[in-house]
């Protein structure tokens, strides 16, 4: 039981933290909700401290009826603040409720239960089953807060077989570079652990509207960590989400993923998993700003699954952003829905290989459309922009259309990529990586890697894209940009070179497209062949190229450009 002044305190500081979410706009924070100072139980009651109606925070004692409690009370009292004070709460499935401050006390932890039993809801409709629920789940609620420094922690381990390493089946290795040695155990250093039976998403809000979180830390999640399924105007504010076991080995263990959602933002977030930090399936208006990630899997991933929603993805952008891990940003659609409208910018990536059961190959920018197991149409991936992008990787960028799903008006537009190499390219290396697909063959499967490979693309445009390539390169590595099957390339700006100056590649290879133009690019020192083209008409334009650096023009040596202001090699 605290004491009367550290009671009053609290709820002065929160009154206090109120206000101040207040005065920079969060909408849905009214003065009505303001907690005040009155003793529990009495009448007009709206902030309830769990730990004077008996919770107890020792680590063991389990406080689930307590907690709910608590909030069932506020739920009554027509809306209020629970209070969470520092200590180990452990409970099992909590159920929040419309006009609720969850407020987490700095040292406070809401800790899951390590028993699945715990995670279980009442039936949605009468006669139904009890369904699996996650640590915190809401329905159909408006006006909900997490807010504070404490933090919500999943007991993730508590969860996974960490004695194994897991490996499903999801590629045929004949594709693959190495075959049959793709996933040995014996590398495999950093895959997921095989899950047991655990609870569902750790924190699950369904159709709820004026949502904030804000400040607190999730942590150690047994799977997603946080997910927004048809919400509306919710917020996501400072908040830290990763597992203390540094490997970060619980699989499917997203940071935040967004289904059905709308009028969405999320400011300076720190989140580091094993898995995607922020997976998007389904949006419409939806701005990520100032945050830092770092993913075994993807850091950014637009698109895939629609998850019960109608899985069209629209207008959103994501800025100044700090990525490290794996693939850095993915864009795809693998069944009828379409992704359209998405700006990337101002974004540092540094990517390399990792061993394990995670998708992709340390590709800096991944953008592909392939049909997943069980659908038969694809959408269509549409105005898709980068802009200030400067990436240090151990895989290029990776434009993947397929002929019934051509990818529609890209734009990297001040690119930086430096190519390297690392200890995993002969072990995992030299493959893409498009999972999960319908075609084994397109799934995962050898491919050689250019620095930017574009296929089956229409308005692609290259701007001010800056390519090196350092350290021992692997010899999978090409040419600096390579596209294939297109219609209307404009390439400018570019500097760079092929990957290895002995071989016969080109610092730009083209073919089987229509319509290109080429200016103002600068060959780097070691290029052999700049352009080399194949079954390409159209060429429209290349004006004002620096090639003095190159050994050769192009390949073929007669082109059909209107050529003009160019300075030809070996003219220094």
């Amino acid at each position: 039981m605290t004491d009367r002044f550290s009671t009053s305190f609290s709820r002065r500081h929160i009154i206090g933290a109120t206000a101040s979410a207040l005065a920079v706009g969060v909408p849905h924070l009214h003065a009505a909700q303001a907690p005040v100072a009155q003793a529990a139980g009495s009448r007009g009651q709206t902030f309830f401290n769990v730990l004077e109606m008996g919770a107890v925070p020792d680590g063991k004692t389990k406080n689930t009826e307590v907690l709910q409690r608590a909030i069932d009370a506020c739920a009554a009292a027509g809306g209020g603040t629970v209070y969470v004070p520092p200590g180990v709460y452990i409970t099992g499935a909590l159920r929040l409720v419309s006009n609720l401050v969850l407020y987490l006390e700095a040292g406070s932890v809401i800790k899951g239960s390590p028993d699945v039993a715990d995670y279980t809801l009442p039936p949605s409709e009468p006669g139904g089953r009890p369904r699996r629920s996650g640590l915190i789940t809401a329905n159909d609620a408006e006006n909900i807060s997490i807010i504070g420094r404490g933090a919500i922690d999943g007991n993730g381990p508590a969860f996974v077989d960490s004695s194994r390493v897991h490996h499903p089946r999801d590629f045929d290795p004949k594709y693959i570079r190495q075959k049959e040695a793709f996933l040995d155990p014996a590398i495999d250093t950093e895959g997921p652990h095989p899950p047991r039976s655990r609870p569902g998403n750790m924190i699950r809000l369904t159709n709820c509207r004026k949502v904030l979180f804000r400040d607190v830390t999730l942590q150690n999640s047994p799977s997603w960590n946080l997910h927004f399924v048809q919400c509306d105007d919710v917020g996501v504010f400072g908040i830290t989400i990763h597992s203390l076991d540094s490997d970060r080995r619980v699989p499917n263990d997203d940071g935040i993923d967004i289904s059905g959602c709308r009028n969405m933002r999320m400011t300076g977030c720190v989140i580091r998993t094993g898995d995607d930090c922020i997976a998007v399936f389904d949006a419409d208006g939806l701005v990520v700003s100032d945050c830092v990630l770092e993913a075994k899997s993807s850091a950014i991933r637009v698109g895939y699954g629609a998850h019960n929603t109608d899985g069209n993805i629209r207008n959103c952008v994501f800025s100044n952003i700090t990525i490290t891990g794996n693939r850095a940003i993915c864009v795809n659609v693998r069944g009828p829905h379409s992704v359209e409208n998405v700006q990337f910018s101002n974004i540092q990536i540094r990517t390399r290989l990792h061993t394990g059961h995670w998708w992709g190959k340390a590709e800096p920018i991944h953008i592909s459309a392939a049909l997943a197991p069980g659908m038969e149409k694809l959408g269509r991936i549409r105005n898709i922009q980068f802009d200030n992008i400067d990436a240090q990787c151990e895989h290029g960028v990776v434009i993947f259309g397929v002929e019934d799903s051509v990818i529609r008006k890209v734009g990297l537009r001040n690119v930086r990529l430096v190519m390297t190499g690392g200890p995993l390219h002969k072990a995992v290396g030299g493959n893409f990586d498009l999972r999960a697909t319908r075609d084994p063959s397109i799934g995962l499967f050898e491919h050689d890697i250019s620095a930017v490979f574009a296929r089956y693309v229409d308005g692609l445009d290259i701007a001010n894209l800056e390519v090196e390539w350092q350290g021992e390169l692997p010899p999978y590595f090409t040419h600096a940009i390579q596209v294939e099957n297109f219609r209307d390339l404009e390439i400018s700006g570019f500097r760079g070179r092929q990957a290895h100056t002995t071989a016969n590649t080109a610092a730009i290879a083209l073919s089987k497209g229509q319509g290109v133009t080429i200016r103002d690019c600068r060959a780097a020192e070691g290029t052999a062949t700049f352009l080399a083209l194949n079954e390409v008409t159209g060429q429209r334009m290349f004006v004002n190229n620096d090639l003095a650096a190159a050994k050769e023009l192009s390949s073929p040596q007669k082109t059909q450009f209107l050529s003009a202001g160019n300075r030809m090699p070996g003219r220094r």
